[in-house]
């Protein structure tokens, strides 16, 4: 008599299928791998669109804290470089996705937190002048 179909699906209980993905952050560095084709130029007024293709990126990257005030109090004083390693590596891979006119407006940003302000404050005060 065939075995009924429920049978022969059955699993030896010691066989495990659950796999188990490690929730490690990819790790910084391999942000330069990411490729927005889209450069910020103040000339396109393409901000809305810039930031759309970046902002995955940073989060895919666990980077976004970076962006925000409560990272940079958290981590204030700390005597571990990695926090700033890896803020400066979010800071120039933004950088990167920059137009020359729009590098020419961050000049004297140190950090990932003021360059994606000054950046947010400049196309702000954009819109407002054109209302």
């Amino acid at each position: 008599m065939p075995q009924s179909s429920s049978r022969m699906l059955k699993k030896n209980p010691r066989e495990s299928t659950n796999f188990s993905f490690p929730m490690l952050p990819p790790p910084p560095t391999s942000i330069y791998k990411a490729k927005v084709f889209v450069k910020l130029d103040e000339k396109n007024d393409n901000f809305l669109i810039w930031r759309q293709l970046v902002e995955p990126v940073i989060e895919g990257h666990r980077l976004h804290m970076f962006l925000t005030r409560s990272a940079i109090r958290r981590n204030a004083g700390s005597s571990n470089n990695d926090f700033e390693e890896k803020d400066q590596i979010l800071f120039s891979w933004i950088l990167s996705t920059l137009s020359e006119s729009m590098l020419a407006r961050v000049i004297g940003c140190t950090n990932s937190k003021q360059l994606w302000e000054k950046l947010h404050n400049f196309f702000k005060n954009r819109a407002r002048a054109k209302v």
